[in-house]
């Protein structure tokens, strides 16, 4: 007795369904599914509320789009204030990913980028020529309200010590000198002599043997991670060296991780603003999709993620919706099968694990990729995403009965 080969043909619209989350929905069906073979996908299409330009006037079906705020900063004239960077949620060569049950039929590869923060900058103390090279920098401590609970590690402090026998002071006081002296020259001319902060060298070097001259023969050990040289002349030239590796923040300046950690515990809402560490002192730049690409990488994970069907993200269709006040958009982002092929090899079709339980519920989940390549959950509201539509063809046999 052979088994005859039926389809039916499952239409879902979350219009209509159950919500277990913001971002999955469910729909059960009457009659359960038994003995299914494969699944053969027709259409996904994904409905979503244009919220960019926000009013009604600017509104116009070009420019018209799906908008987040990036979670980097944009330049600004103090550190302290924010200016999100906006871009498209989703952006053209991008896909929307479907999840439906355990049906998987589509692989990808996920590249999740963890991106550095000032509280990631490695430690150089142990470093050969840690103490030897000190870099300008544009804020210490002592740029910031409670400065003076920090002022201690300052080294310029020793020079307002007048103990004629204190010996430790005496050798600091030369050091200090000496610094001041190699930011001063400029292009180590001897001649030429900065007479503002912006001309102060950028980097300066010692030796050993200069510090074995000066009697600073524990230099590695007296000189910590906290130590900085901060001094204002009576020109108002501000010299601001660290002997630490520094990170750029989003407005070029230039920071070493004890200053941040003094940052962050006067102030967390101001170091969240500026947390990013970025790979030049540019501040953060955009490609042409309005995506951040130069900020350091701390780490990437790669990743194998599998699913039901996916949208490539192109020019949506669009509908203008009248009725509404203010008057929207509608972008429709759509995935259909073209062609009437149907054989269980075909591309659009899944075959189905034998032993999976009959089909009587249907589970589903979009998903995007954010703009750290994480693929995330993508939430079915009434702002953004509102409304999902999916159909598909499931094949399964039905015994076939002899009649006598």
């Amino acid at each position: 007795m052979d088994d005859i080969l039926e389809k039916t043909t499952i239409h879902i619209d979350s219009d209509y369904a159950s919500f277990t989350s913001d971002s999955e929905f469910y729909v059960d069906i009457i009659d359960d599914i038994k003995n299914c073979i494969y699944l053969k996908t027709l259409k996904t299409e994904v409905f979503v509320k244009a919220n960019y330009p926000t009013s009604a006037t600017d509104y116009n079906a070009e420019e018209s789009s799906y908008i987040e705020n990036s979670i980097f900063n944009n330049k600004t004239t103090a550190e302290e204030q924010k200016n999100p960077i906006e871009r498209n949620v989703f952006n053209t060569g991008d896909y929307i990913y479907i999840s439906l049950n355990d049906i998987n039929r589509i692989n990808t590869i996920s590249k999740k980028i963890t991106v550095k923060t000032f509280d990631d900058i490695e430690s150089n103390i142990n470093n050969h020529n840690f103490g030897l090279i000190w870099t300008k920098v544009d804020k210490t401590p002592l740029d910031y309200p409670l400065s003076n609970d920090d002022a201690y590690n300052n080294l310029y402090e020793f020079n307002t010590i007048t103990d004629a026998n204190h010996s430790k002071a005496l050798i600091i006081k030369d050091f200090n000198a000496m610094l001041k002296t190699k930011a001063d020259t400029i292009n180590n001319s001897g001649n030429t002599l900065a007479t503002t902060t912006e001309e102060l060298n950028d980097i300066i070097t010692f030796t050993e043997q200069e510090y074995i001259n000066m009697g600073l023969f524990d230099y590695k050990t007296f000189l910590k991670e906290n130590n900085y040289y901060h001094h204002i002349t009576l020109n108002n030239i501000i010299y601001r060296y660290v002997p630490t590796y520094i990170g750029y923040t989003k407005d070029n300046k230039r920071l070493n991780k004890h200053t941040w950690n003094f940052i962050s515990k006067i102030d967390n809402t101001k170091a969240d603003i500026i947390k990013y560490v970025y790979t030049n002192s540019k501040g953060p730049l955009l490609n042409p999709m309005n995506k951040v690409y130069n900020y350091k990488v701390k780490k990437e994970e790669l990743n194998t993620l599998r699913y039901y069907d996916s949208i490539y993200i192109n020019k949506p269709t669009i509908y203008k919706n009248l009725l509404t006040s203010p008057e929207c958009y509608i972008l429709s982002y759509k995935q259909e099968l073209s062609g009437t092929s149907c054989g269980p090899n075909d591309t659009n079709t899944m075959v189905l694990n034998p032993i999976l339980p009959e089909l009587k519920r249907f589970n589903v989940k979009l998903w995007r990729i954010n703009e750290l390549g994480e693929h995330v959950e993508i939430p079915i509201t009434n702002d953004g995403v509102f409304r999902v539509i999916m159909s598909f063809t499931v094949y399964y046999k039905r015994k076939k009965v002899t009649r006598v």
